[in-house]
């Protein structure tokens, strides 16, 4: 080895709460402040619910590379599917090549499936790290894609195409639409949907209310309102058919969908006239959701008016058990969104 090339690294895998001051030091000291938060609010619940981190540690004992699984749980055709989410993957400048990462994913790999804890592995990597991912031995699942219409605009005469085009949609549903309900999201339970509503051939995921918490900034706060969807002919005081978190607008006027909780039997386009109306009463422009976009979730998107974006950002993974394996080879029973991807 030259004198100037970096030492072999270590890895191993750890509980982020054991090295909670390593990985501070190292992500801070590789310019990801976020990250460095991230180890005091969402690295207890990474430990809790047995996910870990593993890390490339150098002669010295120092951290020099990080990738993160969190666990996610899933609903698919009436089992619940166990999974790993690849996250907060880091490098120090002096490991930032192809080989060190390689070595770290390839290692989570390995662990996770003599384990046998987990159905399947995701992750969606930055663009660069696409080739370390299906170089570790992941591949490519599909991806995801940002589905948009558009709800108002600054120029008069864009505001009134947007308007147009939404009152097509709202034409489309006629009177299906659902009743709304507005919920702050400081009052709202979300362990009331933490579970998937029914059986279905869907991959649903599971979301706790410390989920929420964790993954978006600020919740429960302004920013996020819930609304509960009754269809018609459903009762006020009965137990709800759909709930969807609603973030936004953002520096850019764009409203984001965050997650739906739906029963089976309830479609999305009864759904999407309150969410219009609640977003353009927020002042948005746009109404956003991303998801998979090869997925039949997708295409009710599409069919209902919403346009593809095509920013394909791919999503890899891995199957460990035969449950594992039915979920990665039906990309179309995917509903997700990215809430459900740890970015």
């Amino acid at each position: 080895m030259d004198a100037h090339d970096p030492a072999v690294l270590t890895i191993q895998r750890a509980n982020p709460i054991d090295c909670a001051d390593s990985l501070k030091s190292f992500f801070a000291a590789n310019e990801f402040p976020a990250l460095v938060a991230l180890v005091d609010t969402a690295y207890p619940e990474v430990a809790r619910t047995g996910g870990a981190n593993w890390l490339g540690v150098d002669d010295t004992g120092r951290v020099q590379l990080n990738v993160t699984l969190f666990r996610h749980d899933f609903e698919f055709r009436g089992r619940t599917i166990r999974a790993g989410m690849l996250a907060n993957m880091v490098a120090s400048k002096a490991y930032r090549w192809f080989f060190p990462s390689v070595s770290l994913v390839s290692r989570v790999v390995q662990d996770v499936s003599q384990e046998a804890q987990l159905d399947f592995l995701y992750s969606d990597p930055q663009p660069g790290a696409a080739v370390v991912s299906k170089a570790a031995g992941l591949k490519q699942l599909g991806a995801l894609d940002r589905f948009v219409i558009p709800v108002s605009d600054s120029r008069r005469s864009y505001a009134l195409a947007a308007r147009a085009y939404v009152a097509t949609v709202r034409l489309r549903v006629g009177f299906a639409a659902a009743t709304r309900t507005t919920i702050d999201s400081t009052a709202f339970d979300g362990n009331r949907f933490a579970t998937p509503i029914g059986v279905s051939s869907r991959l649903r995921p599971h979301h706790s209310e410390s989920m929420y918490r964790r993954r978006l900034r600020g919740y429960p706060g302004p920013d996020y309102v819930w609304y509960e969807f009754r269809l018609r002919g459903h009762r006020r005081e009965s137990e709800a058919d759909a709930a969807v978190l609603l973030y936004g607008p953002d520096e850019r006027r764009v409203a984001h969908v965050r997650a739906i909780r739906r029963a089976p039997n309830v479609g999305l386009s009864p759904l999407i006239p309150g969410l219009l109306r609640a977003a353009r009463e927020r002042g948005a422009y746009r109404l956003e959701i991303e998801t998979v976009r090869e997925s039949d979730f997708a295409r009710e998107l599409s069919r209902i008016g919403f346009r593809k974006r095509g920013d394909f950002v791919p999503i890899f993974g891995a199957a460990f058990t035969p449950a594992g394996d039915e979920v990665v080879n039906a990309m179309r029973e995917w509903e997700i969104t990215t809430l459900d991807m740890e970015r």
